[in-house]
Order: structure tokens, then sequence, then C-alpha cells
């Protein structure tokens, strides 16, 4: 919890948005407690549950897509990088979610006991994290377009190659970020996007729009 508010903290401060898939400030999540390190900063939630649509709160913008644990992938889509505190299966989705779009990978905690991707038989383990991911991205409700994105052999096959990834056993807040900006391509992060998905068209609408005022 603490490093998740230290972390936040910290993202803001060097001028990023936090992304998480929290829906406010708040000290029982470790999404919550990551929004209330951003402090007064903007800050974007993907939220699990609720009928779609986006609303305002805080200074941050909550997105609910009613795709319960599959706004996983749509929250590695629109993510720059991705960091992840040890967690269990739903963390291990949003890692190999993220890095099966090209998203870096800062993995903070002792993450190597269960996804080593410096292993010998790197493939072996590969596709062990995305036969545990599967177990929260098969969790209906579904969305055929994000279904068909998200399916085993997809995902292995979009793990080769690996995007830049790094291990932070100890919470380096400051070295994440700084490792962040380190691998993100050009002189500034590339922007992530909202994917193009029948029936959500509003949705992503309505998250650029929001995007382009609060956006540096």
């Amino acid at each position: 919890m603490a490093c998740a508010e230290e972390l936040g903290q910290a993202i803001s401060a060097a001028g990023y948005i936090l992304l998480t898939g929290g829906t406010g400030p708040d000290d029982r999540s470790v999404k919550g407690r990551a929004i209330k390190g951003a402090g007064a900063a903007r800050w974007v939630g993907v939220a699990q549950k609720g009928p779609s649509g986006t609303r305002k709160v805080n200074g941050g913008l909550v997105i609910r897509t009613g795709l319960g644990d599959k706004r996983n992938y749509l929250e590695a889509r629109i993510c720059d990088a991705a960091v992840a505190l040890r967690g269990g299966e739903g963390t291990l989705s949003e890692i190999t979610s993220a890095l099966s779009v090209g998203r870096p990978v800062a993995l903070v905690g002792k993450w190597r006991t269960d996804v080593d991707l410096d292993a010998e038989d790197r493939s072996a383990v590969l596709e062990r994290i995305v036969r545990g991911a599967q177990t929260k991205l098969d969790n209906p409700p579904g969305n055929e377009e994000i279904d068909a994105l998200i399916i085993q052999d997809v995902q292995v096959d979009a793990l080769d190659p690996l995007p830049p990834y790094g291990y932070f056993e100890l919470c380096e807040a400051a070295a994440v970020v700084r490792w962040i900006e380190s691998v993100l391509p050009g002189p500034a992060p590339f922007a992530g996007e909202f994917p193009r998905i029948a029936g959500m068209e509003r949705i992503a609408s309505e998250y650029e729009q929001w995007l382009a005022e609060h956006a540096v």
C-alpha cells in the first residue's frame, strides 16, 4: 500500500498521468493508494464494474467499460508504460497484456519467482504466464473484438519480441520513473491509445477529449 502511494506520487510529480483500475483515492486498495499518492494531479481509472461511460472525479476520469477483468487488456492499450506491484492473477493478466501490446513494464517487488523473463527457457515462462492470465481474461462479459486479441495463442505470439522490462525488488519509485523515461521512445512518451472497439466509440471520444484537455 505504501509503495503504491509512493509510486503514484512519483509518477505524478514527474508530470505523467497516473492510470490505474481504481475509481478514486482510498486507503483500502493498492490502486486507491496510488491515486491518493497522485494528490491533486491528473489520473485515469478503468473501473472493473458499472455501466459503460465516463465520469470526472476530483481531477481524474473514471472509465467504466462493463468488461469485468477484461478491462486489464484495455488498461494495457491505454497506458504508455506499466508498473506492476507484486500481486496475483489479476496483476499477472495486466503484465501479460502490457507486454503483448509492446508497453514497457517495471516489475516492482519479488516477481522473479513467478515471472522470470530472463530465464534460460523464456518461452516456457511466457506460455505459463499467458495461461495464468487467461483465468482473468476469460472472465465474462465478453467483447468479440477484445476476445480475439486476448486468446492464448495470439498473446503468446505477441510476446515475441518482448518490449523493455525491468525488475525492482525494492520500492524505488524515483528509480522506476527514471527507468521508464529511459526506455520510452523519443524525447517524450508515446501516446497510449484507446482502441477502436465496436460499442465503445462514445467512451473513446470522451476519454480523448479529457486527455486533450489535461495532457501537458
